[in-house]
């Protein structure tokens, strides 16, 4: 009989002290900041910058929802993972995601709609693969704690993102979308 852990932060030790993992971990908790951050300024960004009412944001929120139903439901598996491996996918799509949210940054209309939608078609298929590529390198029968530990990281990073944001939209309005291709560069670099 093997005991039942309660205790909710000794999985997060044990995963952060995994140095196969580590970095996995790292990469994920940039890539939730940088969504985090988007997700939270994207409709003052786009009243403040381009004059978008509520119905405007709504619609290109939805035309972005649409980009990733069709993305993760039809997409992943018959072209991405089909035509390509997750190793060089996850790069490419990491400095994809890096490479939008830079356009996005810059105060014209048209670089902003690349940006949206690089990071529409890359955001949903990025997941996907980075949530594969830690979890196969987990020990047999720790993927659920694994998967438990990258969903601790990416509500973390849920918390801090928006927060970061709003600080840096205060200061200039595209800096937060800048500030998100940082981190996607940053992860590229920590990603095993």
């Amino acid at each position: 009989d093997k005991k039942i852990e309660i205790n909710p932060f000794k999985p997060l030790g044990m995963a952060l002290k995994n140095k196969k993992l580590r970095s996995g971990f790292i990469s994920w908790f940039l890539f939730g900041l940088a969504i985090a951050s988007q997700q939270s300024i994207f409709s003052l960004y786009l009243n403040k910058e381009y004059n978008f009412n509520s119905i405007m944001v709504g619609l290109m929120t939805a035309g972005m929802g649409l980009v990733l139903i069709f993305n993760q439901g039809f997409a992943l598996k018959n072209i991405w993972l089909k035509y390509f491996k997750e190793e060089p996918l996850t790069i490419w799509l990491m400095f994809t995601l890096a490479i939008g949210f830079f356009f996005m940054g810059i105060s014209y209309l048209i670089s902003f709609i690349i940006g949206v939608v690089a990071i529409s078609l890359g955001q949903s298929v990025l997941r996907a693969v980075m949530t594969s590529r830690i979890t196969k390198k987990s020990e047999k029968g720790e993927q659920g704690m694994i998967l438990g530990v990258m969903n601790s990281v990416m509500s973390l990073s849920m918390i801090i993102g928006p927060l970061l944001a709003g600080a840096l939209f205060g200061i200039k309005s595209g800096f937060p979308f800048l500030a998100a291709a940082k981190y996607h560069w940053y992860a590229s670099s920590y990603f095993p």
